[in-house]
């Protein structure tokens, strides 16, 4: 008997059925919940499944990397070590000089007024090359954006316990979609950032006026 199309392009994805026990009440609420959402049982549960297998990869490495639909780990491994490698390498003359970018801009605002530092949720870089190529080549770009982006985190901490900001708001995600077109189409990874798990603070004090009051 000929396979199914459907069949056929389940396999090659290596997309499977899978059957678990679970107590009714939780299965029909569950039902309920994604059907008011307008969303389907299973990509909620895949959503789940992936959340669930970064987060405990995250507590036993450094940055982690996903290729979203990809089948080949190889590209998110290769991205994997361009980036922890860069991180690495950051020194503190690095965090050094955010700390005044981020204070020089800090002192122009009145006290009170809000900083943010809210995470992308999609950024997009470009190869015009091969797209294995391209991270065999280091893909600069990428991992320069995730030096600078855990720079700033270092340095806002740094603000934090100098009493120049306040954290106020939770980070609204811990994730970007890194999107990097190639001369093969395009394709999408997850970064997941070990971040400050907040991304909007309160103005408060400067170091300079704390050491005036301290000094009075």
């Amino acid at each position: 008997m000929p396979k199914r199309k459907q069949d056929i392009w389940n396999e090659k994805v290596g997309y499977i059925s899978k059957s678990y026990k679970v107590y009714k009440n939780i299965a029909d609420d569950f039902a309920t919940v994604c059907t008011n959402n307008h969303s389907t049982q299973s990509g909620e549960l895949l959503k789940f499944m992936k959340h669930y297998i970064h987060e405990f990869e995250r507590r036993n490495g450094g940055m982690k990397i996903k290729e979203k639909y990809g089948r080949n780990d190889q590209n998110s491994t290769t991205l994997e070590t361009l980036v922890n490698k860069k991180i690495s390498e950051i020194t503190d003359k690095d965090i050094a000089e955010e700390v005044k970018n981020i204070s020089d801009h800090i002192y122009k605002l009145d006290r009170g007024q809000k900083y943010s530092d809210l995470l992308e949720y999609n950024k997009r870089f470009e190869t015009r090359g091969d797209l294995t190529q391209y991270l065999t080549q280091g893909a600069e770009e990428i991992v320069n954006y995730v030096k600078q982006r855990m720079i700033t985190q270092f340095a806002i901490f740094i603000l934090v316990q100098r009493l120049e900001l306040m954290p106020l708001y939770p980070r609204g995600n811990s994730n970007v979609e890194v999107n990097i077109e190639h001369k093969g189409g395009n394709s999408l990874f997850d970064f997941y950032f070990d971040l400050f798990p907040y991304d909007t603070f309160l103005i408060i004090k400067s170091e300079s006026l704390l050491d005036t009051e301290v000094q009075k």
